[in-house]
């Protein structure tokens, strides 16, 4: 047991040892949604995603696109798994792996990644690291043990970022926020201090991403959103909503104590409860949670406008709710619109119309947000 201790630490020493020094700003950019009336413009597209007849897509929990096919993970359901769909055609490719536990299944899909040419499906039933490659196969090609990793990225060859959302698995880095690891899910540090350590939380259910080539991530109850570089966490923005405020690190350790379920009362206490963020070249995009109420911040990286929309008015973003936004799809905010849903609805908006007309029930529109 010693001799392996000290080869983790050897381990850990190479990886850390090839640090790339960076200047990068101390100070995060402020980045304020508001509430008001401020004019903020958005464009929409929408593509329709063929789903075969006997499918059946809910909830989807995680979209990205790699130029060529887009990807939707559903979790939950005889379902679970990642579909795959043509990004120019919305045309039906295949579904990644099946459930099970034999080789290439998954038990829980948790979360999936994309590197290079394959992509990395992370079970929480079996807690292992799925790879198939990218192309027209999508074939079985091998898997990892990831202990309680649920989510990472990839920053380079060696190293991987994961957002710490559990906290049983790992007890030495249970109160880090984001977990350093080798390219074998060996977690090499912790870093960046929790506000509260629980076995209860809010999500996301994956907090880290890609922004170009840079790989940033954020934490429930903290503003602020880092990014790797090279060395440590550094701060590049810090979010504020008007009218709306983060808890306390002293509020969430007192209705935490004893390791309570503090959700319902973080929930009830008109806090930002809970929130998803999102990024693109021109635009930020954040589903917060705040007294039971669902509330959209969208702001434009090129005016700096923002405007936050409240649960009566997100109508104005998309004509269907509660809003499913799942990721981004060729550098826009992406919402999953059920096809069953739009069908039974009045006054959809005219270029959506034909496309729900010639859609079968099982399909699913996506709504693509641009903010110009």
């Amino acid at each position: 047991m010693r001799s392996k201790h000290i080869l983790w630490i050897i381990a850990g020493l190479s990886v850390l040892g090839s640090c790339r020094q960076e200047e990068m700003s101390g100070d995060p950019m402020p980045v304020e949604f508001r509430s008001g009336t401020t004019d903020l413009h958005l464009d929409m597209e929408y593509l329709a995603l063929d789903v075969p007849d006997d499918m059946v897509l809910g909830n989807i929990d995680l979209i990205d696109d790699d130029g060529t096919y887009i990807y939707l993970l559903q979790v939950q359901s005889a379902g679970a798994g990642v579909y795959v769909f043509d990004l120019g055609t919305g045309s039906y490719e295949t579904k990644i792996g099946n459930r099970g536990r034999g080789p290439g299944e998954y038990v829980i899909p948790m979360s999936f990644t994309l590197m290079d040419s394959k992509i990395c499906i992370i079970d929480g039933g079996s807690q292992k690291a799925l790879y198939y490659d990218i192309g027209d196969s999508f074939r079985y090609l091998g898997d990892k043990p990831v202990e309680d990793i649920s989510s990472f990225e990839k920053y380079d060859s060696n190293r991987l970022i994961s957002g710490n959302n559990v906290y049983y698995g790992n007890s030495g880095f249970r109160d880090k926020g984001f977990l350093l690891l080798d390219s074998n899910f060996t977690v090499q540090k912790g870093m960046v201090d929790k506000m509260v350590v629980s076995g209860y939380m809010t999500g996301p259910l994956k907090s880290v991403y890609r922004s170009g080539d840079r790989v940033r991530t954020y934490m429930q109850s903290d503003p602020v959103i880092y990014e790797y570089d090279g060395c440590e966490m550094v701060p590049v923005y810090e979010l504020s909503f008007e009218g709306y405020s983060f808890p306390s690190a002293d509020y969430l350790r007192k209705i935490s104590r004893g390791g309570r379920d503090y959700t319902r009362a973080l929930r009830e206490s008109g806090y930002i409860s809970y929130y998803d963020f999102f990024e693109t070249e021109d635009a930020m995009l954040s589903l917060f949670m705040s007294g039971g109420e669902r509330h959209v911040g969208i702001y434009s990286k090129r005016t700096g406008k923002s405007r936050i929309f409240t649960e009566s008015g997100l109508e104005k973003i998309s004509p269907y709710g509660p809003l499913f936004i799942s990721g981004t799809v060729d550098e826009r905010i992406a919402i999953v619109l059920p096809v069953s849903e739009l069908k039974a609805m009045d006054n959809l908006p005219r270029e959506l119309q034909p496309i729900v007309r010639n859609a079968s029930e099982t399909d699913i529109v996506l709504q693509l947000i641009k903010v110009p």
